[in-house]
């Protein structure tokens, strides 16, 4: 939800975040709210079943090597160069899924490794490839970076807080000022 209140999905009620670091999760936001499922594994695209033969790669195992495989295809090594090819296809493959299941507003592509716009830029690619037909999906990285879940876990605190105190939710978008007033807070505060 911190991406929804303050980042790059601002504005949707539909979104799939997806976690890109050594694997791909999402978290979705149906009708303006978390959907984690029955089972609270709703997006955990991580937990598939391989088929046989289909191993994850070594390199793929935590974010300091893969940033390694990245360096080295950027340097120009053909094998990390396919190594990420083949990350970006299976993430592509596996957030086209959540897009054609949802359908959301927006697809925002979070998580450590989301700062590597060549590695972005092959997921988009990737996404749209994956398609039978074209689908109509904006596809945007988050504002928010690696920061997002914890905002989004300190927003939901606020806004039970003041839902106990005041009776209602923080508002949205969030807005200090107007908060700092609803509670008689001194002018100074009111200013944010």
């Amino acid at each position: 939800r911190s991406e929804q209140r303050l980042g790059a999905a601002r504005g949707h009620d539909n979104v799939v975040f997806a976690l890109i670091w050594h694997q791909v999760v999402a978290g979705l936001l149906l009708s303006g709210r978390i959907h984690a499922g029955r089972q609270g594994i709703a997006g955990e695209l991580a937990q598939l079943r391989r088929l046989e033969g289909d191993e994850i790669p070594a390199e793929w195992a935590d974010v300091p090597l893969f940033r390694e495989v990245l360096a080295r295809a950027a340097g120009g090594d053909d094998d990390a160069r396919r190594s990420v090819a083949e990350f970006a296809a299976r993430a592509g493959n596996q957030i086209a899924s959540l897009v054609l299941t949802v359908d959301p507003d927006v697809v925002v592509l979070g998580g450590p490794l989301s700062d590597d716009k060549d590695l972005v830029a092959q997921v988009i690619e990737s996404v749209h490839a994956s398609f039978a037909v074209p689908v109509d999906v904006e596809i945007v990285t988050s504002q928010l970076r690696t920061d997002g879940p914890l905002l989004g876990v300190l927003l939901d605190v606020l806004d039970e807080a003041t839902r106990a105190l005041l009776g209602e939710p923080l508002p949205d978008p969030l807005d200090l000022g107007q908060l700092a007033e609803s509670v008689g807070a001194p002018i100074a505060l009111r200013e944010l």
